[in-house]
This record gives structure tokens, C-alpha cells and sequence, in this order.
């Protein structure tokens, strides 16, 4: 074997390493990417962040009565809102690629409903 040909092997070698590598790496990543976005891994994040908030705000309270309840009520409403929202748009995201997928999907299926009539 000449020293040209045991180079060429040699390179032949190490580039089919650095693809395994290269592979490998975006295998770890997508495997990473759909454990943390899956339903369990973002149970876990809000259960996580419950817990984080909890701790941190927590502080003896001043028993109050309060009189007005119906002024509350949407006060409540709109923090389970605001939890929610993340977590649909991760999923809608996971699902569609994005707001702007689901969109265009949601459109193009009214418009398979709906044909619009020939002006003439």
C-alpha cells in the first residue's frame, strides 16, 4: 500500500466518523427537544414552576374579609388563562410549526367548505 492510498483511507475514515458524530448529535437533540415538549415534560415544568412560586411567595396572611366575591371570580379566570396559553401554544407549535401553520390550516379548510361564487 502506498502512503497516498493509506491517506486517502484515512480521510475516508475520519469523515465517515465526523458524519456518525454529526448524527448522533442531532438524534440526541431531537430525542432532547421532544421529551422536554411532550405532555409529561411540560406537566412537570408547570408543576416545577407551581412549586418554585409557592415557596418564594410564601409569607404568613392577614385573615381579611372581603365582601365583594363577584369581583374576584375574573381575577381567577384569567390566571388560568394565562397558565394555559404557553402551554397551548407549545403544543400548537409541536403540531403545526406554529401559529401561522394553524392558521392557514383552519383557512384553507373553510375555504374547501365555503367556495367562493365566479364573478362574471
Amino acid at each position: 500500500m502506498h502512503i497516498d492510498d493509506e491517506i486517502r483511507e484515512l480521510e475516508r475514515r475520519m469523515a465517515w466518523r465526523r458524519h456518525e458524530v454529526a448524527n448522533a448529535a442531532r438524534a440526541a437533540k431531537v430525542r432532547a427537544v421532544r421529551k422536554v415538549v411532550s405532555p409529561i415534560g411540560l406537566a412537570t415544568a408547570a408543576g416545577i414552576g407551581f412549586l418554585a412560586t409557592w415557596a418564594f411567595l410564601r409569607r404568613p396572611r392577614v385573615k381579611v374579609i372581603e365582601r365583594r366575591h363577584k369581583e374576584r371570580s375574573g381575577g381567577k379566570l384569567a390566571g388560568l388563562a394565562g397558565l394555559a396559553m404557553p402551554v397551548a401554544l407549545a403544543l400548537v407549535r409541536e403540531r403545526f410549526g406554529g401559529p401561522q401553520e394553524l392558521a392557514h390550516l383552519v383557512l384553507s379548510k373553510i375555504q374547501k367548505k365555503n367556495p367562493t361564487p365566479v364573478a362574471r
